[in-house]
């Protein structure tokens, strides 16, 4: 007899401390403290041997910055997603399913490639109605310390998507776009809203409450209703694909696009400034929206599709 079966669960049971939403919110809670802050020891460690102070150098850091110290805060930042959001979602999904954890991720079997596609797709198209959504969010006055955080946040951005050469291009993609799109869908998508799901068995619902958490999570208010906008679309993405690699390339698209744009034109597209009076372009939303409504069309009667895709 087992002292603690549950170490091994049945991939065909869900039952017992398995299925407890309690038990694996409080595992990953306690996951994501612990790895956080190894991974704040290692940045400090790097500080350490450089000399530095991680909050200086935030406070100072401005597009004129050297390269070395953009370079560490973009290792932190790795670093910090790596140890924040990737590590404990494998290690909570590793300890209650064990042999099936890929499979419950939904990164097993892999996609039809056509559906990766139709998702790249569906986030592209949404980025006039994503700018919609931000104009909506400028028209929210914020308490002057939210606006301060924001102030820093853009600050930083700009500074990070400062790119003199190929390399330091690359490295942005995987600092933010590869190793974000892993790690986030990962904990929101493939842990918390299929949690979600099917506790309550709800997908909509899932989808919305971990599109509103994962928009906060950032801590970026300006952006809120965009981001969150973003969340319950790659929420939809798993829903309809049960897939969690469309999300995960949705994502890579959604912000490795930005880096692209800024890399090749050098516009600020990931933190246009409120002050330039940022107004909403009605044609292009509006196609934005038509176009959308087509492509999810057209997702969710992809042949071999799963038939529950979005629906209760």
């Amino acid at each position: 007899m087992k002292l603690f079966p549950f170490l091994e669960p049945d991939p065909g049971d869900d039952n017992g401390l398995t299925n407890s939403l309690l038990l694996k919110a409080i595992f990953l809670l306690i996951s994501v403290i612990l790895c956080s802050l190894i991974g704040t020891l290692i940045i400090q460690l790097i500080s350490h041997f450089k000399g530095w102070e991680l909050a200086t150098v935030l406070r100072e850091l401005n597009p004129e910055s050297s390269l070395e110290k953009r370079n560490y805060i973009r290792l932190s930042h790795l670093i910090s997603q790596a140890f924040t959001f990737a590590i404990p979602s494998l290690l909570v999904a590793w300890f209650f399913y064990r042999r099936q954890m890929w499979r419950y991720l939904r990164l097993a079997p892999p996609p039809a490639i056509g559906l990766v596609f139709y998702g790249m797709l569906i986030i592209l198209v949404s980025f006039p109605l994503s700018q919609f959504t931000y104009w909506l969010n400028q028209q929210i006055p914020l308490p002057g310390w939210m606006s301060n955080m924001e102030d820093q946040a853009n600050e930083t951005i700009q500074a990070l998507l400062t790119m003199e050469t190929p390399g330091v291009f690359l490295f942005n993609l995987i600092v933010i776009a590869l190793l974000p799109s892993i790690g986030e869908e990962l904990l929101f998508r493939g842990l918390l809203q299929q949690q979600l799901e099917k506790r309550y068995g709800r997908a909509h619902l899932a989808v919305w409450i971990a599109a509103l958490i994962f928009s906060a999570f950032h801590m970026q208010f300006a952006g809120f209703l965009p981001r969150m906008l973003l969340g319950a679309l790659l929420g939809y993405l798993l829903v309809w694909t049960r897939s969690l690699w469309v999300p995960i390339a949705g994502h890579f698209v959604f912000n490795g696009s930005q880096i692209l744009g800024q890399y090749l034109l050098g516009e600020e597209l990931i933190a246009p400034d409120p002050e330039q009076g940022l107004s909403p372009n009605w044609i292009a939303t509006l196609v934005s929206a038509v176009l959308l409504a087509g492509l999810i069309y057209g997702i969710r009667n992809y042949p071999n599709a799963p038939e529950d895709g979005g629906k209760e």
